[in-house]
């Protein structure tokens, strides 16, 4: 997830928070703006025909190359993931 600025007009804000406060009330939990703006974009996205990704199908999909890359590749990444694990990590 990436950090952005966006705008929002004094009412729009202010429908936001009475909103959020009225879901976090009703879910027992807060809910906040964020959520509530990144739900409604990933809506419009998809209404557009614009597929948006959660996180988990993104990893499944990294996961799902397994195989298919170079032989290469592979022997490259298992080197890399031998020496890494060979490191310690020690207080001073």
């Amino acid at each position: 997830m990436e950090r952005t600025t966006i705008y929002l007009d004094d009412s729009i804000k202010r429908c936001l928070l009475e909103l959020s406060a009225e879901e976090s009330r009703k879910k027992g939990r807060r809910i906040g703006m964020a959520v509530m703006v990144r739900d409604a974009l990933v809506e419009y996205l998809r209404k557009k025909g614009k597929a948006v990704q959660d996180p988990q199908s993104v990893v499944d999909k990294m996961l799902a190359t397994r195989g298919t890359l170079g032989e290469d590749f592979e022997k490259r990444v298992k080197k890399a993931q031998a020496e890494i694990n060979k490191w310690q990590i020690k207080s001073v």
